[in-house]
């Protein structure tokens, strides 16, 4: 049986109406109640063997025929004009063809971000890696994995107590995106040393990592994600493969905007670009396994389950076991990390103000969780993706071939 059909069953975490956060009476239901878990098996790298939510059950591609189905933006001669004139006719036609918009002024936003560099290679290079925002300090592991590969996993705190972690690997020429778990950290920080403008976190935290990890423009020769299971991206992806059957994953994931910005931008920190057509190494195949031994296989309720418990582990600051625990459940044990929280800010309190203190930590919690349920619910919208929907393919690596932006 697969690792991912193993765990215990879980209900995802919601976040009360009233701002409480009760997980003891939050997950009341069967297991099958929660989105993916019902007839999804594991998803393996070729169409015949991709798991019963998948497009070669007759049932389910006419449901999603359905539910990708949708109405393209339509622009007027003017929309188009300003947007050829702001961003480029290319890039304007990308956009167009390769997502999905509901409105002229979200296009506006996906294209200035699409476009935007944050970092030059000439900043990346100053980057002291000793030298944070105020209030802000990193805990840094180095990990020696063997073969020359080196990991490098941070956990970076804020001073309001945000928190978030990642890790980077890098074996002379290869940048390995293995974790980055942004949790209660923004989206940007301000005040980053030696840059006068907001500069997105996890781009931030990778940055400094490639720095801590004695990467150059001369080592560098391609960036490669493990184990990818970015929900939009997956989603977005997903969509693109059913407007576009005849062509390959390869030949789509460079469409999307978690490439187009997310990836792109790791590699261009350093002075790099991204070759067209990366190399996919699909869950459960023989390659997948060799490169992540002992690793289990994943599925699509465990990703929103697991964000749900990173947002909780990384708030209380107590370890939560792992979604898929076999003997612990996993909402049980963050239920005990936020009770413990809670002890430990109310210790030298009154009774009144650890009220008031207990009160502030559910809705602090609360918040988070419903952001990211504000997140999911945007996500199935934009796409028009039904309740049990689980794409086809997830969990996989994506190795991007790279070359200097000064290159031909």
């Amino acid at each position: 049986m697969s690792p991912s059909l193993s765990r215990v069953p879980a209900r995802p975490i919601r976040p009360s109406p009233t701002g409480r956060v009760a997980l003891h009476t939050a997950f009341s239901g069967t297991p099958e109640n929660f989105p993916g878990s019902s007839g999804t098996t594991r998803l393996g790298n070729d169409t015949n063997d991709v798991g019963l939510e998948s497009f070669s059950e007759p049932d389910h591609e006419k449901k999603l025929a359905g539910a990708f189905g949708h109405k393209p933006l339509s622009l007027n001669p003017l929309e188009r004009s300003d947007l050829e004139s702001a961003f480029g006719t290319e890039a304007l036609n990308e956009c167009l063809e390769y997502d999905v918009f509901s409105t002229v002024d979200a296009l506006r936003r996906q294209l200035a971000y699409e476009q935007k560099s944050e970092m030059s290679a000439t900043q990346f290079y100053r980057i002291d890696p000793a030298c944070m925002p105020t209030g802000w300090y990193a805990e840094d592991t180095k990990i020696d994995q063997g073969g020359g590969l080196i990991s490098l996993r941070t956990i970076f705190r804020g001073p309001a107590g945000e928190c978030g972690k990642i890790m980077r690997s890098f074996d002379g020429c290869t940048l390995h995106l293995d974790e980055a778990y942004k949790s209660s950290l923004p989206s940007k920080l301000v005040g980053v040393p030696g840059f006068d403008h907001p500069v997105a976190t996890i781009n931030y935290m990778t940055a400094r990592a490639c720095r801590l990890l004695d990467m150059t423009a001369d080592k560098l020769g391609s960036v490669k994600v493990n184990r990818l299971q970015h929900r939009p991206m997956l989603v977005h992806l997903d969509w693109l493969q059913y407007k576009y059957p005849q062509k390959s994953l390869a030949e789509l994931i460079g469409h999307t905007t978690w490439a187009k910005q997310y990836v792109r931008q790791a590699a261009a920190n350093i002075g790099h670009t991204l070759e067209a057509e990366p190399e996919i190494t699909f869950q459960s195949s023989p390659e997948w396994i060799a490169a992540h031994p002992g690793v289990p296989e994943r599925d699509w309720a465990y990703t929103r389950m697991e964000a749900q418990r990173l947002a909780i582990e990384h708030m209380t600051g107590h370890e939560i076991v792992e979604v898929d625990d076999p003997l612990v459940n996993w909402e049980i044990s963050a239920a005990k990390a936020i009770e413990r929280f809670k002890e430990e800010r109310c210790v030298d309190l009154s009774e009144s103000n650890a009220t008031i203190e207990t009160e502030r930590i559910d809705r602090m919690i609360s918040v988070h969780l419903g952001a990211l349920e504000k997140s999911e619910t945007a996500l199935t919208k934009r796409y028009g993706v039904p309740p049990d929907y689980a794409p086809r393919h997830m969990n996989f690596d994506v190795t991007f071939r790279t070359r200097r932006i000064d290159e031909r």
